[in-house]
């Protein structure tokens, strides 16, 4: 057997045996041949735990190699493990250091971590117009954290007027690309009437897409849609699945009151088909 061939064939055993697939032996691989989009790749998804077992410390060492190449998203994740002290110390200074080194090899992402960076003053004098400037780059450019971040000025007048409406127009493109916390936000921003007429079913169905990304506060806030009816049919059962997908005991506690055994057993059932389906980044199937 050819030589890569037989390595390919270990990594993928010893994949099995960590129980991963064989895609991740084949990124495994490609990593430690010293490919720096793998390296990139499987730094994130040991950082997510998507796929592996999550591992803090390995998804920084990782991104470093990676960033070691020069590769600019690297660049930017590893700057902010250091700025959140994610497998590594805490460290701003260097977070931006790295965060400027990727935006000059062309990241747009790196332009909404710099932004965090001046809003808070970590690393830089605080300057929220500056944050601002870099956000609607990164916004501009397609990046949902900046599209979020530059609704999260306009909505609270930070560095910028305040503008319910430009915030909205953001907070929408951002949960359109599948940005976690813009959808749990603008779901919310639909129940509760927050500068948009109140609708209950737009709001409920952002927040069940951020609940199927693995929003806690989304799931126990969809699960009180369920309980109450509000956007969706009522239904306790899944309003208890969701409590119990998002820990919450004692909201568990008070709808399991109103129900029988076997409806609870149902929602136990429920909660760990939501759950299998969360872990494995798949939707989650149809009550």
């Amino acid at each position: 057997m050819p030589l890569p061939r037989l390595l390919l064939f270990v990594m993928v055993t010893l994949a099995v045996a960590r129980g991963e697939d064989a895609a991740i032996a084949d990124l495994r691989l490609r990593a430690e041949k010293g490919e720096a989009a793998a390296q990139c790749e499987l730094g994130c998804r040991l950082e997510a735990g998507r796929g592996v077992a999550r591992d803090l410390d390995a998804a920084a060492a990782w991104h470093r190699k990676s960033a070691d190449q020069g590769h600019a998203p690297a660049l930017n994740n590893l700057g902010i493990a250091y700025s959140t002290a994610s497998g590594v110390p805490r460290d701003f200074d260097r977070a931006v250091g790295l965060f400027r080194r990727a935006i000059e090899l062309g990241s747009v992402a790196a332009q909404a971590s710099l932004g965090n960076c001046y809003l808070n003053g970590q690393g830089v004098a605080r300057d929220p117009k500056e944050a601002v400037r870099l956000y609607r780059i990164a916004a501009e450019g397609g990046d949902a954290a900046g599209q979020y971040n530059l609704w999260w000025c306009y909505s609270r007048g930070l560095g910028v007027e305040r503008d319910a409406a430009e915030a909205l127009r953001w907070c929408r493109k951002s949960a359109e690309q599948g940005y976690m916390m813009a959808q749990h936000n603008l779901g919310n921003i639909y129940c509760q009437g927050d500068g948009v007429e109140r609708d209950m079913a737009e709001g409920a169905r952002w927040l069940r897409r951020a609940a199927e990304q693995g929003s806690v506060p989304s799931q126990a806030n969809y699960a009180i849609l369920c309980f109450r009816g509000l956007g969706v049919p009522a239904d306790r059962v899944e309003s208890l699945a969701w409590f119990m997908v998002a820990g919450d005991s004692s909201a568990q506690a008070a709808v399991r009151r109103g129900l029988s055994e076997a409806e609870v057993e149902k929602a136990k059932i429920r909660a760990v088909a939501i759950s299998a389906a969360i872990a494995d980044g798949k939707p989650v199937p149809p009550r």
